[in-house]
């Protein structure tokens, strides 16, 4: 489990995690939802905002690949939250002859 906190000049973010899923908040004053852009690719999530001459970007590293199909993201008021499920382990049966 973590929770830490990250401050950049102009946005904080934090990072929660718990044994059922991941919780991200970004404080993003300033930048529309329309300036936002998320990704996922190869376990790294990418937050990317940009308006007029301010820019934003955190990427965060997971060490198991969480369940991305089903990760909820909202924005209102400058404040992005992402909640990120823990993918179940899959359970392969083995038949034996």
């Amino acid at each position: 489990m973590s929770n830490e906190e990250y401050r950049t000049p102009q946005s904080k973010v934090k990072y929660n995690e718990d044994n059922d899923s991941i919780t991200i908040e970004a404080e993003l004053p300033g930048i529309a939802k329309e300036d936002l852009e998320l990704n996922f690719m190869e376990n790294r999530l990418t937050i990317k905002g940009v308006t007029g001459d301010r820019k934003f970007k955190k990427v965060f590293v997971f060490r198991d690949t969480p369940d991305v199909e089903n990760i909820e993201a909202d924005f209102h008021s400058g404040l992005l939250k992402l909640t990120i499920n823990h993918k179940q382990p899959e359970v392969i049966k083995i038949n034996v002859n």
